[in-house]
């Protein structure tokens, strides 16, 4: 969910990297945000999987 966030408003991937700390920081109580650990490396490997989804997807409604 997040990452689809950063692509809809165009925001840089760098920021994938401070964002575990934000979740930690704004829901301390969270179990969730404590293990949530999506940074740039593993966010740009979600795109890419979505973008080829996306690519085969629109070429084979096209044929």
């Amino acid at each position: 969910l997040f990452t689809k966030f950063l692509i809809e408003k165009n925001l840089p991937l760098s920021v994938a990297s401070d964002a575990g700390d934000l979740f930690r920081t704004l829901f301390p109580d969270s179990t969730i945000a404590k293990d949530y650990s999506c940074a740039r490396t593993k966010t740009v490997a979600i795109i890419n999987e979505l973008a080829t989804d996306s690519h085969n997807y629109i070429v084979e409604r096209l044929k």
